[in-house]
């Protein structure tokens, strides 16, 4: 019995040493043989880097830089071709309004004008009566003028005919 409680005794005794101890140590070697394992991948990489044919890698690469390139330049051109777009319709909206605000200008100036020329029409025609009263008044004068004129003459002549046969 007392062998076999300090059999476990020692047993619980090394598991909470090799529980303690055991990751301190595996990192301490890790740590140590790193940089021995960096060195010798860095050695095989150089040995076998130049083994490599490289030519194909640039062609790939070349040839991928040039499809971007291209990819760029259509984007470039749809984008410039969407934004003509949109700026062409915003402009042509913009002359539709203008358009509209001075067809409604015009068509105000043109209904003004009609009225001035509706009454410019009865000015006219105004005038035109007024000469025409004008005239026949003038006229009518003269007439009535001429009219006493030979009234008065004829009375002039009957005076000076009746002396005479007096």
């Amino acid at each position: 019995m007392v062998a076999n409680a300090l059999v476990e005794r020692l047993c619980e005794m090394l598991s909470d040493t090799l529980n303690t101890i055991l990751p301190d140590l595996l990192q301490d070697s890790v740590t140590k043989a790193l940089p021995k394992f960096n060195k010798y991948v860095k050695k095989t990489i150089k040995a076998q880097v130049p083994k490599l044919n490289l030519k194909p890698l640039n062609k790939e690469l070349n040839a991928l830089n040039t499809m971007e390139n291209n990819r760029i330049v259509d984007l470039q051109k749809k984008l410039t071709r969407v934004i003509q777009t949109i700026v062409g319709k915003s402009i042509q909206r913009n002359v539709r309004k203008g358009s509209k605000v001075v067809s409604e200008l015009l068509k105000y100036c043109v209904m003004q004008l009609d009225k001035a020329d509706i009454n410019l029409c009865e000015l006219v025609d105004l005038i035109r009566d007024l000469v025409i009263l004008i005239d026949s008044a003038s006229t009518s004068t003269k007439a009535a003028l001429e009219g006493e004129k030979t009234s008065n003459q004829e009375n002039k002549d009957s005076e000076i005919t009746e002396p005479a046969l007096a």
